[in-house]
């Protein structure tokens, strides 16, 4: 960033998990509608240290983990229209797939057991290293019911 105290980089992430995961969420909302899944829960989970992966556990059924690799970029703030340098995290739409369904043998239901594990580890040594919330959660809780499905936009 060109001045770390800017706050706008910081608004603009939070903008877009906000985004993208009011989207998955609002995905996963439909197809509960549907009865195609019987349970909806997103969580986004942040720490104070950059990731080097992006771990996601679909319906206790699927894990995907993308690596991520750092990269600079610029980028318009919404606000102002101002050009802003940002340095991210990129993980170029690769991911591992694991999957566990009923069709799964024991070496599938083992890779996704640790898979699953991994995962815990993961958030709960961050915990020991950051402290007892090892970061935040964000975004916060979207109100049920009512809601329109689809993104919301960003707030910055």
């Amino acid at each position: 960033m060109g001045d770390p105290r800017d706050p706008r980089p910081r608004l603009r992430h939070r903008g877009l998990l906000r985004t993208y995961s009011g989207h998955i969420e609002d995905t996963l909302l439909r197809l509960k509608d549907d009865g195609l899944v019987p349970d909806v829960r997103v969580e986004v989970r942040g720490m104070a240290h950059p990731p080097t992966e992006a771990h996601y556990l679909v319906n206790d059924t699927t894990a995907l983990t993308a690596h991520l690799h750092p990269r600079r970029t610029v980028v318009t703030d919404r606000s102002d229209g101002t050009l802003m340098r940002v340095r991210e995290l990129h993980g170029e739409d690769r991911f591992f797939v694991t999957v566990r369904d009923r069709r799964a043998g024991p070496a599938e239901e083992e890779l996704y057991s640790r898979m699953l594990h991994s995962f815990e580890a993961y958030w709960q040594e961050g915990r020991d290293v950051l402290g007892e919330d090892g970061g935040e959660r964000i975004p916060e809780p979207r109100q049920a019911g009512g809601a329109p499905h689809g993104p919301a936009r960003p707030p910055y």
